[in-house]
């Protein structure tokens, strides 16, 4: 689920797999700031514990995102491209993660997916959707880092 504010509050009661929350989406939901790693990962699995969620999928824009579960951390750094629109760029981490996940890939995979088809929508001006011969060379490109 990728919402802000009270529909993000109100999507957390249908009790979803997964919530994709930019970093300020997450402390609006949280209701306060943070900013160390530290504070990010012991925050999203308060919020993980309380919603029963598999995992905390969190977009850092141009920092990178997290994969957050209580069983594992993972991090993966932005790429850097041509920013033509960022119209849509969440959804489309979103739609790479859960395609992967829907198709058996691990964590690791779908995470790694979900960059390269983030970083592929900003390419593309306006609302255009992104091109998988982008993502496909984009892919080679992304590491996913294992932080605990």
């Amino acid at each position: 689920m990728d919402a802000d504010e009270d529909k993000l509050k109100v999507g957390l009661m249908g009790r979803p797999d997964y919530i994709k929350p930019s970093l300020h989406e997450f402390q609006r939901l949280i209701g306060k700031h943070v900013s160390s790693r530290e504070e990010i990962i012991s925050e999203a699995r308060k919020v993980i514990e309380i919603h029963e969620l598999k995992a905390i999928l969190l977009t850092l824009g141009g920092e990178g995102a997290y994969f957050i579960s209580n069983e594992k951390v993972l991090y993966t750094k932005t790429i850097k491209v041509p920013v033509k629109s960022t119209v849509g760029a969440g959804d489309s981490f979103l739609a790479g993660f859960v395609l992967k996940k829907t198709e058996g890939a691990s964590d690791e995979e779908a995470l790694r997916w979900a960059n390269a088809t983030g970083t592929a929508a900003v390419m593309t001006p306006g609302t255009r959707l992104c091109r998988r011969s982008d993502v496909e060379k984009l892919l080679e490109k992304v590491k996913v880092e294992r932080i605990e």
